[in-house]
C-alpha cells in the first residue's frame, strides 16, 4: 500500500490511501491496509453495517471509479468514514472485481475540501486492471475470497457446481475401459511423458486434469496454469497464486519465463490452438530442459469426438475401449486421454446424477435427494446431451432450485424431447403456471386463476404447494 501511496505524482493532493473488503450483502466491511505518508501498516477492523445503510447500497451499479467530495452524497461511504477515520474530506474511491468476482474498494482520501477533480478519477480509472490484480492476489493470500462474493448475476440460479480442485471424475464400475483408465492414473501420473487430455466441451477434461495433477509428484508445490485463449500464464505456489504473466505467442518462447515451476507441473489449456514452435517447447520441457526447468506436463484440447472412435452395434453406439494411446505431436511423443462423451456414458448417468444431487443437497442443508421418476430417468437416458455434463449439471441445478417437492422435475431442452409425453405432475405445473402468468399471479376472486382453470381456490393453493410453484 505504500508503495501505491508513493507512486501517485505529487501533482495529486492525497493524505493516504486504504483498501477494503466486503461481500456482496454488504453487511460488514474490513479494512485491509492503510496507508499514510507517515505510516503504513495492515487494518484488521471489521466495520458492521447497519440494516437502512446496506439497503441504499446497489451491488449492481457501483463498480465505477467514483469521485466524492460530498460524503453526504453515499451514505454508505459517509457511514465508514466516520465510523473509522477521522478529517477525510475528498474521495477517490474504486470499487473493483476481476471476472465477475468482487474484489472490495480502494480509496485515495484528502483532509482537504475539493481535493480530487474528475481528471484525478481518470487517472485512477487507467490502472483498473493492474489493481485489481494485486487485490485479487492480496485477498487469495488470505484466503478471503468466497463463493458468495461473486457479483450477483441475471440469472435466478446461482452456479454451484463449479469444478473444483478436488473434484472427483465420476465414472462407474460398469463403464468398464473408462473406469480401468482413471483407476490406473497413479500409474499414469508417474509417466516421464506429457499427458494431452482430448474430448468435447463439457465432459470434465479440468476434472481428469485435477484429479492426474493432485497424483503428481510435486516437491515444491509450484504449479502454472497457461490459458492459450487468453495469452495469460498464472503461476501457484501451494495454492495460491504468486503472479500472472501476459504472453506473446508471436514471440519466440522464453525458457524464463517457466524456470520457476522446476519440479513442479504445468497445465496447459487448448494446446493445439498455439503455434508450432510453442507446442513443441511446452511438451519439451519435461526432456530436453531436466536439469533446471523439469515439469510435468498436462495439456487439453477442446475437439469434436470423432466418429472413428465409436463402433456401431445393434441398439445404438458404443466407445471404443481405448481411451488411451500415445500419439506424436511435433518430435514429441504424448500420452494421449480421450474422454467419451456422454452420450457414450449411459452407465455413468445413475452415479453422476446422484453425486450431483447429493453435492446440491449437502450445499443448502437439505437433510434428504429429490427422488426422479420412471419416465424422467428414462429421457435423460434417451437424451443425446450435446453440452455433456456440464448441461446435466446446469439442468439438476435448475430443477433443484426450482422445485420444492420432494420429486424432480427435469426439462429437456430442444427437439429431441419435444414429442415425449411429461409426468403428469410436470404437464399441471406447466397448466398452472401458464394460468398463473395470465392472472398476472392472482389466485382467487374475480379474473384469478382458480376462476380460469374452473376450481375451487383452495383445490388450487393446495395444488400450488405440491407442485412447489412459487407465485409472484
Amino acid at each position: 500500500m505504500y508503495a501505491c501511496l508513493k507512486s501517485i505524482p505529487d501533482s495529486v493532493v492525497c493524505d493516504g490511501i486504504f483498501f477494503n473488503y466486503y461481500r456482496h450483502d454488504i453487511r460488514s466491511i474490513q479494512f485491509l491496509a492503510l496507508a499514510t505518508h507517515k505510516a503504513a501498516r495492515l487494518k484488521w477492523d471489521v466495520v458492521p453495517i447497519p440494516e437502512n445503510i446496506a439497503r441504499q447500497f446497489d451491488c449492481m451499479d457501483n463498480f465505477s471509479t467514483q469521485l466524492i467530495n460530498d460524503l453526504s452524497q453515499d451514505p454508505l461511504t459517509e457511514y465508514v468514514v466516520s465510523t473509522s477515520f477521522r478529517n477525510i474530506k475528498s474521495l477517490i474511491l474504486m470499487r473493483m472485481h476481476l471476472d465477475g468476482l468482487r474484489l472490495g474498494a480502494l480509496g485515495v482520501f484528502s483532509y482537504r475540501a475539493n481535493a480530487f477533480t474528475p481528471q484525478h478519477v481518470e487517472l485512477f480509472e487507467s490502472v483498473r486492471g493492474e489493481l485489481s490484480l494485486l487485490a485479487f492476489i492480496a485477498l487469495s493470500r488470505h484466503n478471503l475470497l468466497a463463493r458468495d462474493d461473486a457479483l450477483p448475476q441475471a440469472t435466478p440460479v446461482p452456479a454451484l457446481l463449479d469444478v473444483a480442485e478436488d473434484e472427483p471424475f465420476v465414472v462407474s464400475p460398469a463403464n468398464g475401459p473408462l473406469y480401468q483408465l482413471y483407476t490406473a492414473l497413479d500409474e499414469l501420473a508417474r509417466s516421464e511423458q506429457p499427458v494431452l487430455i482430448l474430448g468435447e466441451e463439457g465432459v470434465g477434461k479440468k476434472t481428469f486434469a485435477a484429479c492426474l495433477l493432485q497424483r503428481m509428484p510435486r516437491h515444491n508445490g509450484w504449479h502454472g496454469v497457461l490459458d492459450a485463449i487468453g495469452s495469460r500464464l498464472i503461476i501457484i505456489k501451494d495454492g495460491e497464486t504468486e503472479r500472472s504473466v501476459s504472453l506473446d505467442f508471436s514471440q519466440p518462447p522464453d525458457i524464463a519465463l517457466f524456470l520457476p515451476l522446476h519440479q513442479g507441473s504445468l497445465q496447459i489449456n487448448e494446446l493445439l490452438t498455439l503455434p508450432e514452435c510453442w507446442q513443441t517447447f511446452l511438451l519439451r520441457l519435461a526432456s530436453y530442459y531436466r536439469a533446471y526447468c523439469r515439469i510435468q506436463v498436462i495439456a487439453l484440447q477442446t475437439q469434436s469426438f470423432s466418429s472413428a472412435q465409436v463402433s456401431h452395434r445393434q441398439g445404438g453406439y458404443d466407445a471404443d475401449p481405448c481411451y488411451l494411446t500415445s500419439r506424436r505431436y511435433g518430435d514429441v511423443f504424448c500420452q494421449v486421454i480421450t474422454l467419451p462423451p456422454l452420450r457414450h456414458r449411459h452407465e455413468d448417468i445413475p452415479l453422476l446424477l446422484t453425486h450431483y444431487l447429493t453435492r446440491l443437497a449437502r450445499l443448502n442443508n437439505r437433510t434428504s435427494l429429490p427422488v426422479l421418476g420412471n419416465e424422467t430417468q428414462r429421457l435423460l437416458w434417451e437424451y443425446r446431451w450435446p453440452g455433456n455434463i456440464s448441461e446435466l449439471i446446469a439442468l439438476l441445478e435448475n430443477a433443484f432450485f426450482q422445485g420444492a417437492s420432494h420429486e424432480l422435475n427435469i426439462s429437456l431442452p430442444g427437439p429431441q424431447n419435444s414429442d415425449a409425453i411429461v409426468p403428469l405432475d410436470e404437464a399441471m405445473r406447466q397448466h398452472i403456471l401458464l394460468a398463473l402468468r395470465q392472472c398476472q399471479g392472482k389466485i382467487s376472486g374475480k379474473g384469478g386463476a382458480a376462476e380460469l382453470l374452473g376450481v375451487n381456490s383452495n383445490t388450487l393453493y393446495s395444488k400450488i404447494k405440491k407442485l412447489g410453484i412459487v407465485v409472484k
